[in-house]
């Protein structure tokens, strides 16, 4: 053991004296001790011997044991009694110590040399106007007014009672602070605190609770939770609400405002790096505003991060996102990265990736350079390149959008609009280029100014030139009708190229004819899908429904508003046919 032990004399202070009553020769004795260069703290056994010199000599009276004495934060208290071998000369202390039950004792030096309070044991009697000094064992009354007392009272106040101060530091009772409450006071006039550049702190269970600072420019910082908590010095106006701590499962969580104005409301972990001024941290674990990001903000959640320079910029939660462009919003989710390219210098109006803007969802990213563009959620979706300005990708997954500004992919699953003012609103593997619309499943819109729609079918249609309007629709197209046939079902006018031919209520179909052993077929009627509301006009022909090669004549014979019958003749033989024949029909008012 290293031990040291520094000594300071408290007279016990009883304050009773009888008149004739022998005194006790015991005094209590305080001293402070030292582990090393710390204060030490538990039991430990304490050997005392008392000498008129202050080294060498022989003992005087007996050597005194204590042990298994508490010391706590370094300080300890005893009850020495050497007898009466106090007669006036100087008394020196010689102290041992080891551990409780442990070895031989370690001998402190220097020894100490007593003060003049234990010689007061000899006094018997007190009378007034006396000076006073040294322990009584009787009651010491001061009550008469006319005994003006001059003198000092030293000691640690033990079994002081039924005092009541007039004053406390100069100051009469009503305007001292009281545990139990104050009464009458002034705000202006008294105070709880410094009047130097001294932090005020509170404690709790002997920790700190609450601290206030002096910060930069006549500030003041307001330090909460854990005394591992702080602010940088020379800050103004940071607050650490709360939070922290200094041994959580073994490990220490520290929360840091050390920017000016910063704000970190509780949490773990978290904190705001220099010149990030006025940038706030809400609560969450391990969330971290870099420096110069100023007017930043995180809501909460864990691991997310605002980067070097990224001004103005909001991640409402989450996890592990990253904001890094100026201006950029993360509203959740987890691992999304907004990315802008950030200058120290920034000039607002000339902006590289800017406003960028991650709703939520997970392990999106914007590419830098990509001013205004915006993921709103889903998964894995992608804003690349740097010349997607105001791209927006709605959701989905996988779905991408790569120097296309002002492009929109609604969401579904990996569609891919490549150039500027692509439309996807949705659907699987679509593809989209300058000024085009594509949807459906597997719709290549590639071309300029093209419209692609492919149905269901797992495989590509897409476009072949500037401008075309496309359609794959195995189940038919319908205009004006929800139930067309196999081909185009019409329920309206339509004009055809540049000619001057209205088809109006426009109708089309196949009609499908038995075998027949002859060369000519007559009455063969069929219907329209829909009543026209006048006699139609009809044009008609027939093929082989086995694609040979035969030819036929058609004619046609009667018309209603609700059928058609024909005539059909064989041409190239004059024997019958011995297949089905197709009626292709088309008709219109």
């Amino acid at each position: 053991m290293n031990a040291r032990i520094s000594l300071a004399l408290l007279a016990a202070l009883t304050f009773t004296v009888h008149q004739s009553a022998a005194q006790s020769t015991a005094f209590t004795y305080q001293g402070r001790l030292n582990d090393g260069a710390n204060p030490a703290n538990g039991r430990y056994d304490l050997q005392f011997i008392l000498f008129d010199v202050n080294q060498f000599g022989f003992p005087i009276g007996p050597i005194l044991t204590n042990a298994n004495v508490p010391v706590s934060n370094g300080l300890f208290t005893v009850t020495l009694d050497f007898g009466a071998n106090f007669p006036g000369a100087n008394r020196w202390l010689e102290i041992g110590v080891r551990t409780n039950g442990n070895g031989i004792f370690t001998t402190l030096v220097p020894r100490q040399l007593l003060t003049p309070a234990p010689y007061a044991i000899t006094a018997a009697n007190v009378t007034p106007g006396s000076g006073l000094a040294g322990t009584y064992g009787g009651a010491v009354t001061l009550s008469n007014g006319n005994n003006a007392f001059t003198g000092t009272f030293n000691g640690n106040g033990a079994n002081v009672s039924n005092v009541n101060a007039v004053t406390l530091g100069g100051l009469s009772a009503a305007n001292f602070w009281k545990t139990g409450g104050n009464a009458g006071t002034s705000a202006g006039a008294n105070f709880v605190g410094t009047t130097d550049d001294q932090p005020l702190e509170l404690r709790v269970n002997g920790q700190r609770g609450l601290r206030l600072e002096p910060g930069g420019s006549n500030s003041v910082n307001v330090i909460g939770g854990s005394a591992a908590n702080g602010v940088a010095a020379g800050v103004a106006g940071a607050t650490v609400s709360g939070g922290g701590a200094g041994n959580f499962n073994g490990l220490s969580f520290t929360n840091r405002a050390d920017a000016h104005f910063a704000t970190v409301a509780g949490g773990s972990g978290n904190s705001i790096q220099g010149n990030a001024t006025a940038s706030t941290v809400s609560g969450g674990e391990r969330n971290i505003i870099q420096s110069n990001a100023t007017d930043s903000a995180i809501g909460g959640g864990a691991d997310n991060l605002i980067g070097l320079f990224a001004h103005q910029s909001t991640i409402g939660g989450g996890y592990a996102n990253l904001a890094l462009a100026l201006q950029s919003t993360i509203g959740g989710g987890y691992g999304n990265m907004a990315s802008g390219t950030n200058i120290p210098d920034y000039d607002p109006g000339f902006n590289f990736g800017q406003l960028q803007t991650i709703g939520g969802g997970g392990a999106n990213y914007i590419a830098p350079g990509n001013l205004a563009a915006t993921v709103a959620g889903g998964l894995n979706n992608l804003i690349s390149g740097s010349g997607s300005l105001q791209a927006t990708i709605g959701g989905g997954k996988k779905n991408v959008a790569t120097n296309a500004s002002w492009a929109s992919i609604g969401g579904g699953l990996q569609n891919v609009a490549r150039d500027d003012y692509a439309t996807i609103p949705g659907g699987v593997q679509n593809a989209a280029g300058r000024y085009s619309f594509a949807a459906g499943q597997r719709a290549k819109a590639t071309n300029s100014g093209a419209f692609v729609w492919a149905d269901s079918q797992a495989a590509d249609f897409g476009s072949t030139s500037n401008n075309q309007f496309l359609v794959r629709a195995a189940g038919g197209v319908g205009i004006n009708t929800n139930r067309p046939g196999a081909t185009l079902d019409v329920n309206g006018s339509l004009r055809v190229g540049s000619g001057t031919t209205i088809f109006s209520n426009l109708q089309a179909g196949l009609a499908q004819m038995a075998t027949d052993s002859t060369t000519a077929k007559t009455n063969f009627t069929f219907s329209f899908p829909k009543a026209f509301s006048s006699v139609p006009n009809v044009l008609v022909s027939a093929r082989s429904a086995a694609d040979v090669d035969d030819t036929f004549a058609v004619t046609v014979r009667r018309v209603t508003t609700t059928t058609c019958t024909v005539n059909v003749v064989r041409t190239d033989v004059a024997a019958g046919w011995g297949q089905h024949v197709q009626v292709t029909w088309m008709a219109w008012e």
